[in-house]
């Protein structure tokens, strides 16, 4: 991992990323099948700039109102999505997009592109890369909602309350965009998927891409 924000990204190829077996997510009988990380993934397809540029701020697929297929597939659309996504960043080997169970506005989730159950699993090339993304991400989270507090947190394991068996980061804004109880303090809370209005996220999302935008740049940049 780079020692510091000037340090050149390291140079992964595919065998570095893909250097452990992990399990498939059709098979894996500790989660439900399809997985529905794996699912946002093929919608995204990979941006073809190895570099970060304005290609890998994402847009947003909408969810499908014609088909209720649940197969990724390498020529997936946004339209064959069945479920609502705000999507961040999709790189080569990430994604970033909201949390739909999602704790405050902003409540952001980290991915591999590709399947490893838990942390654990994650080969050393695509664990670089979350490590080199979690610092731009928490700048954006932060920069987008007005948080000067966050959480950076990971369920690994059923017991461990991971639901969907995809390896996951959460970034949780604190602060006035979190809740607190009659005695002032925070308390966690999961919110329904319906006490957040679609448009809302979307909104986030949007400002979220702008901050991601300034960091992309600044990337490029320290690139020269």
């Amino acid at each position: 991992m780079p020692s510091n924000s000037n340090d050149p990204p390291p140079t992964l190829s595919s065998s570095a990323l893909d250097d452990h077996s992990t399990p498939d997510p059709a098979t894996d009988s500790r989660y439900t099948s399809p997985c529905q990380f794996c699912l946002i993934a093929a919608a995204h397809p990979p941006p073809s700039s190895p570099h970060p540029d304005a290609s890998w701020i994402s847009s947003a697929p909408l969810p499908s109102t014609t088909s209720t297929s649940t197969t990724p597939s390498s020529s997936s659309s946004s339209s064959q999505l069945p479920f609502q996504n705000h999507t961040l960043l999709s790189t080569p080997h990430l994604l970033a997009f909201l949390d739909t169970f999602r704790m405050a506005p902003g409540h952001l989730l980290l991915i591999p592109r590709s399947h490893h159950a838990t942390l654990a699993d994650v080969p050393p090339g695509t664990a670089a890369q979350l490590g080199r993304w979690l610092p731009v991400l928490s700048r954006v989270v932060c920069g987008a909602t007005g948080a000067h507090d966050w959480n950076v947190l990971g369920n690994n394991g059923v017991a461990a309350g991971q639901t969907v068996g995809h390896a996951h980061v959460h970034l949780v804004p604190r602060g006035d965009v979190g809740e607190k109880d009659q005695e002032g303090k925070r308390r966690w809370r999961w919110r329904p998927r319906e006490e957040f209005d679609e448009e809302e996220g979307e909104e986030m999302v949007q400002e979220m891409r702008r901050v991601l935008r300034v960091e992309i740049e600044r990337m490029g940049r320290e690139r020269l």
